[in-house]
């Protein structure tokens, strides 16, 4: 997983702007989080990991969440499979 080139992440409004189509992401502190970690170059697992042992919360829970939110900016053309 990759941040697309044409992205920019403002991690100080928590915005990430797709420079190709326009689009625009609002994110709430959880997806701010994921995508900090992503544009460190973290694998979906130890995303997982790191998130889950951080803040306690269920694997299971978090993993289907997570896809979910990886299907959205995958769809809005911000993360590549790179």
């Amino acid at each position: 997983m990759k941040i697309s080139d044409s992205v920019v992440f403002r991690e100080e409004d928590s915005i990430i702007f797709n420079q190709l189509n326009g689009s625009i992401l609002f994110l709430n502190r959880t997806g701010f989080i994921i995508m900090q970690l992503i544009s460190k170059g973290f694998e979906k697992q130890k995303l997982i990991d790191t998130f889950c042992n951080q803040f306690e919360v269920n694997k299971t829970t978090f993993k289907k969440d997570l896809n979910e939110f990886i299907d959205l900016i995958k769809e809005k053309n911000i993360l590549t499979n790179e």
